[in-house]
């Protein structure tokens, strides 16, 4: 079956045709919600810089920065998989389109964990996890990502994020559920979160 359909052409048709539009919408849809959520981060949470709006306005950003690599793609795809701006640049697209794809999970686990420990410990969260911490869990989830995308697609996956936000969805639902305090409706509420 594989072979039949890249035999037939539909894999040139699929790479030529219907991947430059897609990634076109994919790049205008994530440049105005991402601009728009930046702009509405940066206007109303002005004054409160609280860690999950850290982690959401980190998010936002490397989305951004994601979409503003995908024009060289369209171009790319639409020329029939032909590079027409240099091994430098082209190597330049890679690092940033993986270093921005990979800063978009780990920012998601991010948030993921800052929700955690505001739900099921927020007394140790009010008390422990500042603003401050957020910024400089920020800086470090971008050299990470800087230093996993260096070596330029060589290694793919990311099973660590995603386990790590799996474990602390769950941990939160497991912990609302056991706790006898909270009504049935309330622990609707959150496992719908």
């Amino acid at each position: 079956m594989a072979a039949n359909f890249s035999n037939s052409g539909s894999a040139k048709i699929f790479s030529k045709d219907l991947l430059p539009p897609i990634y076109g919408v994919e790049m205008c849809v994530a440049l105005v919600g991402n601009l728009l959520a930046l702009g509405l981060i940066v206007t109303k949470e002005r004054k409160n810089w609280h860690t999950g709006v850290v982690f959401t306005c980190n998010l936002v950003i490397s989305d951004i920065l994601y979409a503003l690599t995908l024009p060289l793609l369209v171009d790319y795809y639409a020329r029939e998989r032909n590079w027409i701006f240099g091994e430098a640049a082209c190597k330049l697209e890679r690092f940033l389109f993986t270093c921005n794809l990979y800063a978009s999970i780990y920012f998601i686990m991010c948030i993921s964990v800052n929700r955690y420990l505001g739900i099921v410990h927020p007394f140790f969260a009010r008390n422990y996890v500042q603003t401050k911490h957020a910024k400089i869990i920020s800086l470090l989830v971008w050299i990470v990502v800087a230093g996993l995308a260096s070596p330029i697609l060589y290694y793919s996956g990311c099973l660590v994020p995603f386990l790590a936000t799996f474990a602390s969805y769950f941990a939160v639902i497991w912990v609302v559920f056991k706790n006898e305090n909270i009504t049935s409706l309330e622990k609707k509420k959150v496992a719908l979160m």
